[in-house]
């Protein structure tokens, strides 16, 4: 879901030199993809849903969204039936359903939408720690198969995977594998994953890990600035706690690192 909406206000800001579309440009976006979706087209069926559920240029109306979304399920767009998987699993303008939403999200997962492989993944893992992990070997697997597509949000799972010891046949008495932390979570960031960049700046300032490293941990929030202009919760503290010395080091390695990483790409959630 996250993604969808991600790529929609993508689309959206590079319309308007100032970065942010207006009304105007917001309704001529969802007008063009209205057209499209009348025509048949599911990509665009989808974008119409989307649009009614966020109200991007229109009246946010739930139920026409929904109307919008099924027509493009009923096409087999493998991101459309994504997104009624999610939405059945968590109850979000349709009744929750667990077992049919698992249904519905293997079709997906089985027509290669890496979006539902990541989600599968986090289920039987519980990354999202509300309910018991399902199937660790399961969620696993789903993962790695999502990495395998080049999916950054599945690497950055993987690292949170182990970060919080759920991975298969995990010992819960043993430290953390903090070297498969750091390679997920480092694939992820350097796909230009902002919120892998923010899980290694909550594993470097981490001192039950015993991996306390605030010069990382500021590296990773100082890049997430850069890249998006907001800043990031911690960085301050961070700030305040380095020299002016280690600081300018960690401006330039960032620089360096963005410029190595940025080309051709665009940062993902």
């Amino acid at each position: 879901m996250q993604r969808i909406l991600l790529i929609f206000v993508l689309i959206y800001s590079t319309i308007s030199q100032a970065g942010e579309p207006t009304e105007e440009e917001l309704r001529a976006t969802t007008q063009f993809y209205m057209e499209a979706a009348k025509k048949g087209d599911a990509s665009a069926q989808l974008m119409v849903s989307q649009a009614y559920w966020n109200g991007w240029g229109l009246s946010r109306h739930e139920d026409i969204s929904m109307r919008w979304l099924k027509k493009s399920v009923a096409q087999d767009y493998p991101p459309a039936i994504f997104d009624l998987g999610y939405r059945t699993l968590y109850g979000t303008g349709v009744p929750k359903n667990t077992e049919e939403a698992l249904s519905i999200l293997e079709r997906a997962s089985e027509m290669g939408n890496t979006d539902a492989k990541v989600l599968l993944g986090s289920y039987y893992l519980n990354l999202t720690f509300d309910h018991k992990i399902i199937d660790a070997k399961k969620g696993e697997k789903y993962l790695l198969s999502a990495v395998e597509h080049g999916d950054s949000n599945g690497m950055l799972q993987l690292g949170m995977m182990y970060m919080y010891g759920l991975e298969p046949g995990a010992n819960l008495d043993a430290n953390i594998q903090k070297d498969k932390v750091k390679f997920w979570l480092t694939g992820a960031a350097e796909e230009l994953n902002l919120n892998a960049m923010l899980a290694l700046a909550e594993f470097y300032s981490d001192r039950s890990h015993q991996n306390l490293d605030p010069e990382s941990a500021y590296f990773w929030l100082y890049a997430v600035k850069q890249l998006t202009g907001n800043i990031p919760d911690g960085l301050a503290r961070f700030e305040l706690a380095l020299s002016a010395a280690t600081r300018s080091k960690v401006h330039d390695r960032v620089a360096g690192w963005i410029e190595k990483y940025n080309k051709q790409r665009q940062p993902t959630l």
